[in-house]
This record gives C-alpha cells, structure tokens and sequence, in this order.
C-alpha cells in the first residue's frame, strides 16, 4: 500500500512540474511581452523588463521562476502596483475558501446518506443533490 502511495505522489508531482513548465515556456514564447505599449519609453520599458527579470535568458528565467514557486514566492503583481502576488492571495483566499467549502460541506452528508442506500435510491438521492 505504501509503494502505491509513494508511486502516486511522485506521479502527482512530476505531473504538476511538467504543467508548470509547460505553461512557462508557452507564456514566454507567445508574441509581445506585457510591456508593448505607445506610452512608455524605451528606457522605462528596459527598466520594467529588468525588475521584473525579463532581460535574462529565458532558461535562467525558468531557473529562477522554480527556486520562487518552491520558496513560495509568487513576485511582484504587474498589475497592481507595489503588491505582491502572495499578498493578493492572502487578502482574497478567505473568499475562496467559504465559496469552495460551504458547498461541500452542504453536499457532504447528502452523499453520505445516498451511499448507505441501496444503489437505485442512492443514486436518485445523490443525483438529486447535486442537481438541486
């Protein structure tokens, strides 16, 4: 049982990593960058490009990016300015974990209940419950 554990966990992450890297290197290849705009000078533009890491080789970006993702650091919002990705998180998670676990714990013991049925009436229970 634990070598099934074990085999799914490492599973469950190689999946995660290769996402990750995937859509890094898709985001990166994409025509433009987010600071293509008439307003800005070429200076303020080649000042952006530096804090935000995106005058280096796209490889030591990657490297980069993954220390950040394994330390937690998500970086600097580019939209709103002087906050951090992690400080956005924090101030709307709240929101999102009453908006994910109401539901579930509302549902929960209805499918509790449907299982300890037979399986036609479970099913219409169940079926019922998460229609409704």
């Amino acid at each position: 049982m634990a070598k099934y554990i074990i085999k799914r966990v490492i599973a469950a992450i190689l999946t995660i990593w290769v996402l990750i890297t995937i859509v890094f290197f898709l985001v990166r290849l994409m025509p433009g960058d987010p600071f293509t705009s008439a307003k800005l000078t070429d200076e303020v533009r080649a000042n952006m490009e530096a804090y935000y890491g995106f005058d280096k080789p796209m490889i030591v970006q990657y490297g980069i990016y993954m220390v950040n993702l394994l330390h937690g650091d998500f970086g600097y919002s580019m939209k709103y300015t002087n906050k951090t990705v992690n400080d956005i998180i924090g101030e709307t998670f709240p929101f999102s974990r009453i908006s994910v676990s109401v539901p579930f714990f509302w549902r929960f013991p209805s499918v509790l209940y449907s299982e300890s049925f037979p399986r036609e009436t479970g099913e219409r229970s169940l079926i019922s419950s998460v229609l409704s």
